[in-house]
């Protein structure tokens, strides 16, 4: 594909994006941030990883386009993540991260720690695999609800 296909593209999609933007802000329709702060943060996101799965030459003009190309990809994500946090009540968040942190934790104990009895007696290992099901149970939760 040409470079200007590219860039005709991502103009079209810009568009697009503003005119679906703009008409759901007019008629008031709740959550839209939500969705279209996830649809361009995941541009930023995936422009990033495009940019640097895709081997190219070297030279002035590469690092310009690359330095270019990330510029757009940080200006994306920091616009996806403004419209997709500043509808989220700080309390939802909190709670979700508190949840995954509490998940993982209780994984960690229930199904990844080392049961020896070496340093330890047998008890402790099956109070350590009942509290992590019992962490992980309250993170997941936690995170779904």
């Amino acid at each position: 594909m040409a470079p200007s296909m590219n860039k005709t593209y991502t103009l079209i999609f810009a568009a697009i994006i503003a005119v679906l933007y703009i008409l759901f802000m007019a008629t008031g329709t709740l959550g839209i941030n939500i969705v279209i702060g996830s649809i361009i943060m995941g541009i930023g996101l995936v422009s990033v990883i495009m940019m640097f799965s895709v081997k190219g030459g070297s030279g002035k003009d590469n690092n310009e386009a690359i330095s270019k190309k990330l510029l757009f990809a940080f200006v994306m994500i920091v616009i996806g993540g403004f419209l997709l946090f500043s509808e989220i009540a700080p309390e939802i968040i909190k709670r979700k991260l508190l949840g995954l942190v509490i998940t993982a934790t209780g994984y960690f104990l229930a199904f990844k720690y080392q049961f020896v009895s070496d340093y330890q007696r047998d008890d402790f290992a099956i109070t350590g695999a009942i509290v992590g099901i019992i962490m992980f149970l309250i993170g997941l939760y936690l995170l779904l609800f």
